[in-house]
């Protein structure tokens, strides 16, 4: 029974997956063939001072998971690629939502994913209690960012070209990142025994976001934080590199469509005993279509 319930899910995962790559692809086909929009429908230059702007951007990241992961005193080495993590996914909800007014922004990031995997383990080792085991590990994931941001610049990275100026925008953020896991596993030696535990930790975290617009449609976006400090986890970091392709679907909304790389690591230990462990990198390839709306300037 248990084995059919996780082929209907790589099943269903595998089909919401294709479904978001395509969507992602479509939005690149808009950007390409949409019609640039007329000078007078839009205002030339840079956003006004007191702006708002609202950036929601739904994205698909193809992470692997690399590392350590301990419960009740059975530290599992996970090694599960992106292949794997797709097929094993059942659910999942990512997100990136940012307000702006002028140069003060505000940012929320959640991600949600429930997924497993199976591996076989040698535990006690080095002692006359030796065993090997099969690990079936199942981990309901939530990880929330959010934070404060400041925009300086844009900085004028060349010559004016077509009404325009190479330019990047710099803004240093701080805020949170909340986790909390809901983990369990299936040993099966001779008997199938099964345990569970959830953990939460918040933390603090500092960091960079940059855009670099270089070329009127084509930008990059380059951002990077670090966290923790002892407070939730012992460390924790993120980095993230973007290409994206811009257009407008009206002189107000705009499209970028994003690809690139995402990496983060945390390393969060609590207990004795039956301790918790994970200390873990999830990274991979990202893909995602923004919309942004706001006081943009024109794309020639």
């Amino acid at each position: 029974m248990r084995k059919d319930r996780m082929i209907g899910n790589m099943v269903e995962m595998g089909q919401r997956t294709r479904i978001l790559f395509f969507l992602a692809l479509a939005g690149f086909a808009v950007g390409v063939c949409a019609p640039a929009v007329s000078a007078e429908s839009v205002e030339e230059g840079p956003l006004k001072r007191n702006d708002w702007t609202i950036s929601v951007a739904p994205y698909l990241w193809g992470t692997a998971l690399d590392g350590e992961l301990g419960l009740v005193g059975i530290d599992t080495d996970v090694d599960v690629p992106i292949k794997d993590i797709l097929k094993s996914l059942n659910s999942m909800i990512m997100l990136d939502l940012s307000v702006h007014k002028g140069r003060l922004g505000f940012f929320l990031n959640p991600l949600y994913a429930n997924l497993g995997s199976e591996t076989n383990q040698t535990i006690l080792e080095g002692t006359v209690l030796q065993k090997n085991v099969n690990v079936d590990m199942t981990m309901r994931m939530l990880i929330f960012g959010f934070g404060v941001g400041y925009r300086l610049g844009p900085f004028p990275l060349g010559v004016q070209e077509n009404g325009r100026t190479p330019a990047v925008t710099v803004e240093p953020y701080f805020g949170g990142r909340w986790t909390d896991m809901d983990v369990q596993l299936y040993v099966t030696r001779a008997t199938i025994r099964s345990y569970n535990q959830n953990k939460g930790w918040v933390d603090p975290i500092v960091g960079l976001m940059t855009e670099w617009d270089l070329f009127p449609r084509w930008n990059l976006k380059l951002s990077g934080d670090a966290g923790g400090f002892g407070v939730g986890t012992d460390l924790s970091w993120s980095a993230t590199l973007l290409a994206g392709y811009r257009f407008h679907f009206s002189p107000r909304i705009m499209g970028n469509v994003l690809f690139g790389y995402r990496a983060l690591y945390q390393d969060f230990e609590s207990g004795s005993g039956a301790k918790f462990k994970y200390d873990t990198y999830m990274h991979g390839p990202y893909v995602s279509v923004s919309i942004d709306f706001g006081q943009w300037y024109k794309i020639k």
